[in-house]
């Protein structure tokens, strides 16, 4: 594990707005130290999950109790829709916007997202 190290860290400001954060400063961090201007991993982390597709991952998302993994570079997001009860989530892949929810993600194995659908409209 390495340690992140930023001149002057000041560690996280809760209260300010992101916008407003000096750039020394983050907004939450979670499951590190912040000591002496680094930001230290905890130790002794107990494994969560083992992606299983074969390659270097290059991109995971988590949703709900899984992890969505890609080898390739992939910007995912939650959707935003208040009572949405089926993780649905977007990413972009090979110059695609794409959405699956836990079903179609998590049916038929292991290597999640094991399923989706192209957003939009055909031209």
């Amino acid at each position: 594990m390495a340690n992140i190290r930023r001149a002057n860290f000041n560690g996280s400001i809760p209260g300010v707005a992101p916008h407003l954060l000096p750039e020394n400063a983050a907004q939450m961090a979670k499951n590190c130290r912040l000591v002496n201007g680094n930001i230290a991993p905890l130790r002794d982390n107990a494994l969560e999950a083992t992606p299983a597709k074969a390659g270097t991952k290059l991109s995971i998302f988590r949703m709900g109790n899984y992890w969505l993994h890609w080898i390739s570079e992939v910007d995912a997001v939650p959707a935003l829709r208040a009572g949405d009860t089926e993780d649905t989530t977007y990413f972009t892949e090979n110059g695609e916007l794409r959405v699956t929810n836990a079903a179609m993600a998590t049916t038929g194995g292991d290597q999640y997202p094991m399923d989706w659908r192209k957003v939009g409209v055909p031209a």
